[in-house]
């Protein structure tokens, strides 16, 4: 395209007909460093996926004897590379009666073609809880160095659970995934 301004001629080009000044005598290599640039600045290197979820009310359990999902969300990283994922678990432990409870809650990750694995260490919320009462129970780690991929983060509960009462439930139960590129 090209105007004329005051006399003088104007003659716009697309990128891929311009040199790079650095090096008059490889226009390919400016044309090489454009698609670089256009190919860095497409690339992603933050994915977030968020669910919410919970469980219950849970009956009387003296011994879990199968894990019972809470909460599960799925994050895709093929357009990032490997990634350093940050899982952030949070929730209301709510109970209608006085009772002495001990939850145990693991962190599993499904890759598409794969079976749950399990991530980071269990967390355990064990305490004595006053009746008609909620309580928060929150906690984070660092999944690193993951390979590129479709994965499902869910947060289970896990033998070790026990509660003698029945009416126990997790409510507000958010899972959030935060993958950034391992560069």
């Amino acid at each position: 395209m090209s105007c004329v301004n005051d006399g003088v001629l104007a003659v716009s080009r697309a990128p891929q007909d311009l040199f790079f000044p650095g090096d008059v005598s490889s226009p390919t290599l400016y044309r090489d460093r454009v698609a670089d640039d256009a190919a860095r600045r497409n690339r992603r290197t933050v994915e977030v996926s968020a669910s919410t979820g919970g469980a219950g009310p849970l009956g009387i359990i003296t011994a879990l004897t199968a894990p019972i999902n809470v909460v599960s969300t799925a994050i895709n990283t093929c357009c990032i590379g490997r990634t350093d994922n940050l899982v952030q678990f949070t929730c209301l432990i709510n109970a209608p009666l006085a009772l002495v409870t001990t939850l145990v809650f693991q962190v599993f990750r499904t890759s598409c073609v794969g079976t749950p694995v399990p991530v980071g260490s269990s967390y355990t919320y064990a305490a004595t809880i006053a009746a008609l009462s909620s309580q928060s129970f929150a906690f984070s780690f660092l999944d690193e160095d993951v390979a590129p991929g479709t994965y499902t983060y869910s947060v289970q509960l896990t033998t070790g659970t026990a509660a003698t009462v029945a009416g126990l439930s997790v409510t507000n139960a958010t899972l959030s995934v935060i993958a950034t590129a391992d560069d």
